[in-house]
């Protein structure tokens, strides 16, 4: 139902927003390695 729902959004979401941050730091750590 709705509600269901309206609880798996916000974890699909925030998955998202979690591999998101992760590349981001891998990609900044990879900058550091080549600095």
């Amino acid at each position: 139902g709705a509600k269901g729902f309206s609880r798996q959004v916000p974890h699909i979401y925030l998955s998202y927003v979690y591999d998101f941050l992760n590349d981001i730091v891998r990609r900044d750590q990879q900058h550091r390695l080549l600095l």
